[in-house]
């Protein structure tokens, strides 16, 4: 079977939290543009460079990124000149009811439409679970509408899938044929759309522990 990446965003105004917060995704708002973090970047040589990381919107995030060297110096790298960034943020935790500091995660990779008007496809991807299947969050902004649409995409064997309500049943029955216990809970009670991020962790966590294949 041969999956689709379809077109079937779901839209996010300015003014909500950057990560899906009903998704249990990282909860980032937008008023952390401007803001400094402590971070690095990745550069394509396979350098790392520690220093501050200044957030720019949820859209150019992954278009580039300035960075603040030790001596206080910025310089703005674009997404062709790295492999990855991260900095780290405090955030609530509603397990244990107070904040934590938590690494963020972008990485490079390749997209269908640009995230701004005129930009590249070439992107830098919030990572929000990373394994044998990974989820990652993308923004696209569009001018005329003045709306920011979230995509999630979930990513096996380095081929990105757009998921969403309509047809996430679909793409994980698909990606998670491999352990069919797990594909068997794929739309049932707790495993939802709205519980992607835990399902595919689960999912990923029984591959760590040396389930077989097929196993039931």
């Amino acid at each position: 079977m041969q999956l689709k990446n379809t077109k079937q965003p779901f839209i996010v105004i300015l003014f909500f939290v950057l990560m899906g917060m009903s998704m249990g995704f990282t909860d980032i708002s937008l008023s952390q543009e401007g803001k400094i973090y402590d971070g690095f970047v990745i550069m394509i040589s396979g350098d790392t460079l520690e220093g501050k990381l200044e957030m720019l919107s949820p859209t150019m995030n992954q278009v580039k990124i300035k960075f603040i060297d030790e001596d206080g110096e910025k310089v703005l790298y674009r997404a062709k000149d790295l492999k990855a960034y991260a900095f780290k943020v405090e955030v609530w935790n509603k397990k244990i009811n107070e904040k934590e500091l938590k690494w963020i995660y972008y990485t490079k990779k390749i997209v269908e439409r640009p995230p701004i008007p005129f930009a590249s496809t070439e992107v830098l991807l919030q990572q929000e679970v990373v394994g044998n299947i990974s989820i990652y969050n993308f923004y696209v902004e569009t001018r005329v509408e003045q709306y920011m649409e979230h995509i999630v995409y979930v990513e096996k064997n380095e081929v990105l899938y757009e998921v969403n309500k309509e047809n996430y049943k679909v793409i994980l029955n698909e990606l998670m044929g491999d352990l069919p216990f797990m594909k068997n809970k794929v739309g049932t009670k707790n495993y939802m759309y709205n519980n992607l991020e835990e399902t595919i962790t689960e999912y990923n966590q029984q591959l760590k522990k040396g389930v077989e294949i097929g196993e039931k």
